[in-house]
């Protein structure tokens, strides 16, 4: 069946909004459990968090037959089996589940139903943007002011979660629930590998080939180091395939500069069009 502009733009949207919500859900009960760690006395109601887990399998049964329609009208009957299948080997209690991926030194939840479905996912927007670069690119533009809208609000979470942070790993927590809650394909597991050496940005979102660092500053002599490891990472990360465009959090304790003349201290560093820098002023401060 062949669909016009606005059907194809309906699917993919339709498609991104299921995906994010299904995503969030995980990532709102991630946020539960860190709650718990930074607030081990304070008590509070588990209906919200009974009810995430109650709406997570919602979330996956509807975005599943979605699946199955939208590749009925492109045509993508394999796929459509595919999906059905899913379904069958998926019970409603098990959509509910959860796991822990970790590393060596990391560690986050994630749905394994969602895990397996998101192949599929991909394989249908690839077709839906291919056939149209217009919406391939309207796409890429909101995914991009979402993604400044995510790391703009790390100061608002961190409020709310009662953080005061007081290193880059405490700010790389809140942003790895945004970030995961905003883009389905968010991965904390990115590295940049140069003869001798390996990069490891501090994440990264796939679709749109960023990688992402951060950088916690509480003085000024902090902020003159970040913009020396800063002018090092623009030179060592340029050149990657997988990773084209780079993105740096810088989370202040105090407005030690503005995102303008931060950005232009950088603008003459070699690949320097590749990097944008976002500066938020948040709580926090180093331990003593």
């Amino acid at each position: 069946m062949n669909l016009d502009k606005k059907a194809m733009i309906a699917i993919s949207s339709d498609l991104e909004r299921l995906r994010s919500r299904a995503q969030s859900v995980v990532h709102d009960i991630e946020y539960f459990q860190m709650w718990d760690a930074h607030n081990p006395n304070s008590q509070r109601s588990y209906d919200n968090e009974s009810m995430l887990y109650a709406s997570l399998d919602k979330c996956l049964i509807e975005l599943s037959s979605r699946l199955v329609v939208y590749a009925d009208a492109l045509d993508m009957p394999n796929l459509a089996k595919q999906v059905l299948i899913w379904q069958k080997r998926w019970s409603k209690e098990a959509l509910r589940a959860l796991d822990v991926w970790r590393s060596s030194d990391e560690s986050g939840l994630y749905s394994p139903p969602l895990d397996e479905l998101s192949p599929f996912i991909r394989a249908l927007l690839h077709l839906a943007r291919t056939e149209n670069a217009e919406l391939s690119e309207l796409l890429t533009i909101e995914s991009k002011e979402r993604l400044r809208h995510c790391l703009e609000s790390i100061p608002v979470m961190c409020r709310k979660l009662k953080m005061n942070p007081s290193s880059e790993k405490n700010v790389q927590d809140i942003l790895d629930i945004l970030l995961g809650a905003a883009f389905q394909d968010y991965t904390r597991r990115v590295q940049i590998s140069k003869p001798l050496v390996n990069f490891k940005p501090d994440g990264g979102i796939e679709s749109l080939n960023i990688a992402i660092e951060c950088k916690f500053i509480d003085s000024e002599k902090e902020l003159k180091t970040a913009l020396r490891g800063i002018h090092e990472d623009i030179s060592g990360y340029s050149g990657s395939k997988d990773w084209t465009e780079f993105w740096t959090l810088i989370y202040m304790t105090e407005p030690f500069e503005t995102e303008k003349a931060f950005t232009a201290a950088l603008d003459k560093s070699e690949s320097a069009e590749a990097w944008k820098h976002v500066l938020v002023v948040g709580p926090g401060g180093r331990s003593q």
